[in-house]
């Protein structure tokens, strides 16, 4: 077991420090307010980046005392991953690029991998992320976000499940009622703990898979799985060996960031 760095826990501060490319987990539980947690950099998450592959790592960027404190009971929380890219400039992947989980059906079998789609399909989701992304930016500026009586720090800020503000929304909202990004996703991202997880249940697991725009339906990169414990820990476990494509993505990452530092050396 290793300790994931990514996006450490960290102490109180006033603004959630989200930047586009984030993975960001969401959970919400049908109740008043919603928690977000930023998990760091998306390049951050592929085995042979920063991971090991084959190896498991704690999520550090929340925990599950806040987690309790946000949602009082684990019973029943549904949550999901996810990120995107909206930018033509970003090197590494193209536009409209998206990565989500789907629930586990059974611990032990790994999801249907998701498929790609069209980059018109996947803009769609693509502006509901980062609606999600804008509202837990934006709330933790305002007055009413107050770290004395939410969860707020730079990685993990509680907001209410009916925000909106024209330009960000909750995760509530974001991901809608049927937990598929408000329609624009074929089928529900989100996994559910069921009752009486809270009381020593089993663990519950998501896969994670990013998706290139393709109008070929191409199956996505499978990049790993979190699990989410009765105690509302979550860790995240690697694949052995990534699909090539991932393994290209992060190559050229890591090639930028050569070139960065030969230029400053």
């Amino acid at each position: 077991m290793a300790t994931l760095l990514i996006a450490g826990a960290s102490a109180q501060a006033a603004t959630f420090a989200y930047s586009p490319t984030d993975l960001l987990l969401g959970f919400r539980n049908g109740g008043v307010n919603d928690f977000v947690v930023d998990l760091g950099p998306i390049t951050s998450w592929y085995a042979y980046s920063s991971l090991q592959p084959n190896t498991t790592y704690n999520i550090t960027a929340y925990t599950g005392s806040q987690l309790s404190t946000v949602f009082g009971t684990l019973d029943n929380v549904s949550f999901s991953a996810f990120a995107d890219v909206r930018t033509t400039t970003d090197p590494r992947f193209p536009i409209q690029t998206i990565w989500t989980t789907a629930p586990r059906l059974d611990i032990g079998t790994q999801s249907d991998p998701l498929n790609s789609r069209s980059q018109f399909s996947q803009a769609n989701t693509a502006a509901k992320i980062d609606g999600i992304a804008i509202g837990a930016m934006n709330f933790s500026g305002l007055p009413e976000n107050d770290p004395g009586t939410n969860v707020t720090t730079s990685t993990a800020i509680e907001i209410p499940a009916t925000y909106s503000d024209g330009n960000g929304v909750s995760y509530t909202k974001g991901v809608g009622s049927a937990g598929n990004f408000s329609g624009t996703f074929p089928g529900a991202v989100e996994n559910t703990t069921p009752s009486g997880f809270a009381g020593g249940g089993v663990p519950i697991i998501s896969d994670l898979y990013g998706m290139e725009p393709n109008a070929g339906g191409t199956p996505g990169d499978y990049l790993g799985f979190f699990t989410l414990n009765p105690d509302g820990s979550m860790t995240f476990t690697t694949v052995p060996e990534p699909r090539a494509s991932a393994l290209a993505a992060v190559g050229l990452a890591l090639f930028a960031v050569k070139n960065y530092l030969r230029r400053r050396s």
